[in-house]
């Protein structure tokens, strides 16, 4: 395994990570998403740590291929470790890296539903609004779990959906802000700032590919694995949608 070259997913949650998580397993690549399941640790987590260290940021996960999914949030810490692309092609010389991205405010607007409800599948009732404001969208989200209760009661079901705090509410409480549209307003620039930075750094990098989500074909992936990996093509789906 340490002589297969590692691929990095280096844009933010909700820009298909999922789907490329679930891909990569398909195609017989070992991937980490956001956790590990063996150590029950963040991958962001053990990201910073060995970082903060001077080692390879992926030490201790050497079982492991694919890497995606490099953000955690909490109300006491918002980690974006996607931004340790330097550090993981330093200590990764021979990897693939891809820029998995998207329309800057299709993004933006998924981001701040991600994580409003424990049970995915309530996601469906939820229609894609443009952004505004975050009090009109916290008020949809609580009016539709309200209904969505209603009705499961009717049907005799006690076991109503149990909210929890969004991402967009995390970080406010670890930024020290009530401000919605602050939080909104610092994604935005990190996005922007974050893909420039990478497409600065990885200009003219044999394996480097910008991969957009809304617009280009799997094949553009497969194609760019080809030399190290075969893709299973027919397992690109779309995963975990909130917009």
């Amino acid at each position: 395994m340490s002589d297969t070259p590692r691929i990095f997913l280096l844009g933010p949650n909700k820009c298909g990570t999922t789907s490329f998580h679930r891909l990569f397993e398909a195609s017989g690549i070992p991937s980490i998403h956001w956790k590990c399941s063996r150590t029950d640790r963040f991958l962001a987590h053990v990201m910073i740590t060995n970082v903060s260290l001077g080692r390879n940021p992926i030490a201790g996960l050497e079982e492991y291929v694919a890497f995606s999914d490099m953000n955690f949030a909490s109300n006491q810490i918002w980690i974006e470790a996607k931004c340790f692309f330097r550090e993981m092609h330093k200590h990764n010389q021979d990897a693939y890296f891809i820029l998995n991205t998207r329309d800057e405010d299709d993004w933006l607007l998924s981001r701040s539903k991600h994580q409003v409800w424990k049970r995915p599948n309530f996601k469906k009732l939820l229609s894609k609004e443009k952004i505004g404001s975050w009090d009109r969208v916290k008020r949809t989200i609580a009016q539709r779990i309200k209904q969505a209760n209603t009705k499961r009661r009717l049907r005799g079901s006690t076991n109503d959906f149990v909210t929890t705090p969004s991402w967009i509410d995390r970080a406010m409480k670890a930024v020290g802000t009530s401000n919605a549209e602050e939080i909104m307003e610092l994604w935005r620039l990190d996005f922007r700032r974050h893909n420039a930075d990478v497409a600065d750094y990885f200009s003219g990098h044999p394996k480097f590919l910008t991969f957009n989500i809304d617009s280009d074909h799997i094949s553009d992936v497969s194609d760019f694995l080809s030399p190290d990996f075969s893709i299973n093509k027919t397992a690109w789906k779309h995963h975990n949608r909130t917009s």
